[in-house]
């Protein structure tokens, strides 16, 4: 099923891009995608993030760690991807 997304739905954050560092991700809305790479340690604080049209991508040896997290992927264009040898804790 297709839906359009709700007017409430807006982007907290855009094209996010995350490279060679440590970092803490809010909850909120995702949009244009978000890219940790290049070694990079990412904590997601606990809440929901939703990935609207755009995907999550976790490659080149970096992680995510959280606690109470909840993903929510809507969208054609929203997806993971995480490119061994990732670690999702």
């Amino acid at each position: 099923m297709n839906r359009a997304f709700s007017a409430s739905l807006h982007c907290n954050h855009r094209d996010t891009v995350i490279s060679a560092t440590n970092a803490v991700l809010q909850p909120g809305n995702y949009c244009g995608g978000v890219h940790i790479t290049d070694k990079s340690v990412v904590e997601l604080l606990p809440g929901l993030y939703r990935f609207l049209d755009s995907p999550l991508i976790v490659d080149n040896h970096s992680k995510i760690l959280g606690k109470y997290v909840t993903l929510q992927l809507s969208g054609r264009k929203s997806h993971l991807n995480f490119t061994m040898p990732q670690l999702l804790i």
